[in-house]
Order: C-alpha cells, then structure tokens, then sequence
C-alpha cells in the first residue's frame, strides 16, 4: 500500500485515550506507514489530572489496533517545564 506519509505522530497525555483520540490514530494509519504516539507526563505520580501510568497508558491504546499494531510506536516522554 502506498502512504502519503512515512510517519505521523501524536503527542498527548491521554489521560484517558478516548475516542476523539482514536480517531486521529485512525486517521494517521490512513495516511502514514507508521504511527507514532508520544505519551506526556511519562514520569509524573499519579494524581487525578493523571491517573494512569504509561503502560497502562500504552496498553489501552494499543488493545484498539489488532491488525495495525505493528505500525504503531509508542514513545513516552516526561515533562519539560520552562
């Protein structure tokens, strides 16, 4: 299958993934051979603005893609503050 895109990525906390989210990761796989999905906040205790860990995080996104989840990277990343 030909790509647009070798990549798209999506940055975000996903404090939950929710179905806005899916959406977009749908859209990138249309598009792009490869999806990669950048987790924020991968260092932060967990508090009520974000209650998951980055696996759990990583792992209810990746249960929505069966067949794509070779295509798909996840990458977390702590936050940076100025």
């Amino acid at each position: 299958m030909e790509y647009d895109y070798s990549a798209a990525v999506f940055i975000g906390r996903f404090q939950p993934f929710h179905l806005g989210h899916l959406d977009v990761v749908k859209h990138g796989l249309r598009i792009a051979k490869r999806v990669i999905i950048v987790l924020g906040s991968s260092d932060a205790a967990p508090t009520t603005k974000n209650p998951f860990s980055v696996e759990e995080r990583q792992k209810l996104i990746l249960s929505h893609f069966s067949n794509e989840i070779d295509r798909i990277v996840v990458v977390p990343v702590r936050d940076y503050f100025n």
